[in-house]
């Protein structure tokens, strides 16, 4: 085929794809010349088939080159918040407890705080403070679903 490097399927994952590819890629094609595949694939051949998927499917592709060691831009304040959360190294839980919204709860000592992120990407941050000492066992509980 025209335009296409004459490089193997393993050389152009190598430059290309990321590395989990391989554990899917059809082996006997890794070997193979990738316009040899392509050809194949258009034959009808399905592991060619599936060759030619994980090869061009861009959810399976490398950053180009400009990218590579930087982070993509994020529009979303969800992914924002999240590199924030995860930069600082706090641990946190996604929650979907209101059907506008978005939250994540961070847990650390002594304090908690919860995110809510909107589909308008503004942000609610509610926080609470402990000591978090044990405060009974069974008793309190069957205690606190009686009240409620």
């Amino acid at each position: 085929m025209q335009g296409l490097p004459q490089q193997t399927c393993r050389e152009f994952i190598a430059q290309n794809c990321k590395a989990s590819v391989l554990r899917v890629f059809p082996g006997q094609l890794l070997d193979v010349r990738v316009d040899e595949v392509l050809e194949a694939a258009k034959a009808g051949d399905r592991a060619a088939q599936t060759a030619r998927k994980l090869l061009f499917d861009t959810r399976f592709r490398k950053y180009r080159t400009a990218m590579q060691g930087r982070r993509p831009e994020v529009a979303s304040a969800v992914f924002k918040t999240i590199r924030m959360l995860e930069e600082a190294r706090l641990h946190f839980f996604i929650e979907r407890t209101r059907p506008d919204s978005i939250r994540l709860s961070v847990t650390m000592v002594g304090e908690r705080f919860e995110i809510d992120i909107f589909e308008d990407d503004h942000l609610e941050i509610s926080r609470f403070f402990g000591d978090e000492k044990v405060e009974g066992g069974m008793e309190l509980l069957m205690s606190i679903l009686k009240s409620r």
